[in-house]
């Protein structure tokens, strides 16, 4: 299997160079290509050679080719300085389109940096859910996946309203009638290898929003709906506001910290499989979960309420002086979740927050039905 970073080099090309969300097939080919490669310069000018490239871009002058790989990343036409200089490489063969594009691509900075990275969330989005339901993604839909691309911006609501119509537009190519139940009411987020920022995002329907972060300083600021925020090495912040259902798993990494939107006294504490997983349940019955809480590998060192911040040991002290107890798994039928399937489904969140971005394909659409379902439990939906 191509590592994680040839995996990301081909999904940033498919997007750049063809303005489009990459085939699971394809992303796969040259992940292993730029793997095996020791000349990366040459691999993308085999890339770059297709004849996808001649019957789509073939007949575009040497200055629309560039303006267009900026379109394609940033949703804008170049600067006069930056297309004069590109079009001098590509005049004199000292650089082909392909390794015009990436050079472009990893210069990216400020708005162009967060609008081609929010582009390829929603590739990733749509690529993983093409392959999870094995659509015939065809050269007809190529259109409608770049048109798909070019409404994302620096903006997180065109990732979250993107990602919506990634996976609508992936049930359509699939021939669906319906959603598949489970993936209907859940939508993966992945993140990358690089610090992810999230802000802003809300979920205002009864569907549980999963955001994988991995590696990097991932920050998330959600409110209003149902959150699984699994995050990674690195330190990560959590700001979760004052309505709605969060699970919060975080693997590893040091000085994360979490925001609740609540005054202490205006929340309950309690914990269920012998201490191991946190409840807090708000008097609004805003309900806010958190696993393996106490492991050194998933502890949040930072922990923030309305009153102030309170490190992990006042966190733990606190939650000695005024939890109202261990909860029996019996305690979960309250939330419509029978006793037996509370193990199972904290395992299962364990397991999908330890789950490194290399395995992120592998195993996470295995498991979205059982997960959407089991977020559904746990928020008491079902």
């Amino acid at each position: 299997m191509a590592t994680q970073s040839s995996i990301d080099i081909a999904q940033q090309m498919y997007v750049a160079y063809y303005g489009r969300p990459a085939d699971p097939g394809g992303l796969a080919f040259w992940a292993d290509v730029f793997d095996a490669s020791d000349d990366l310069t040459t691999a993308l000018t085999q890339f770059g050679d297709s004849a996808e490239f001649t019957n789509n871009f073939g007949n575009l002058s040497p200055s629309d080719l560039v303006s267009n790989l900026y379109q394609q990343m940033y949703g804008h036409a170049p600067d006069p300085g930056g297309l004069a200089f590109y079009l001098g490489r590509l005049d004199t063969g000292e650089a082909t389109l392909a390794s015009i594009a990436k050079q472009i691509a990893d210069g990216s900075l400020d708005t162009d940096l967060t609008t081609l990275n929010n582009r390829i969330t929603v590739a990733n989005t749509f690529t993983n859910e093409v392959e999870s339901r094995d659509a015939p993604y065809m050269e007809s839909d190529i259109p409608t996946a770049q048109s798909l691309l070019a409404a994302v911006d620096e903006n997180q609501s065109t990732v979250t309203a993107g990602n919506d119509a990634a996976m609508a537009l992936v049930g359509d190519i699939a021939g669906d009638d319906a959603p598949a139940e489970g993936l209907f009411d859940m939508v993966v987020i992945y993140g990358s290898n690089q610090a992810d920022s999230f802000t802003d995002l809300s979920t205002p329907d009864d569907r549980v929003y999963t955001a994988l972060l991995f590696d990097g300083n991932d920050s998330m600021n959600v409110d209003n709906g149902l959150f699984a925020l699994f995050g990674g090495q690195g330190s990560d912040s959590y700001q979760l506001g004052d309505s709605g259902g969060y699970l919060v798993f975080d693997a590893g990494g040091a000085d994360d910290y979490i925001y609740i939107d609540h005054f202490l006294d205006n929340l309950y504490v309690s914990t269920i499989n012998d201490g191991s997983v946190l409840i807090i349940e708000s008097e609004e019955d805003d309900l806010y979960i958190f696993p393996g809480w106490l492991e050194p590998q998933n502890r949040l060192e930072t922990w923030g309420l309305r009153d102030g911040e309170f490190s992990f040991d006042q966190v733990v002290g606190l939650v000695e002086e005024n939890t109202l107890g261990d909860q029996p798994d019996s305690g979960a039928e309250v939330f419509g979740i029978p006793a037996a399937a509370v193990d199972p489904h904290i395992e299962l969140f364990e397991f999908l927050g330890a789950v490194s971005s290399g395995e992120a394909d592998e195993y996470l659409h295995g498991v979205a039905e059982i997960s959407s379902n089991a977020m559904i439990d746990l928020f008491g939906l079902g």
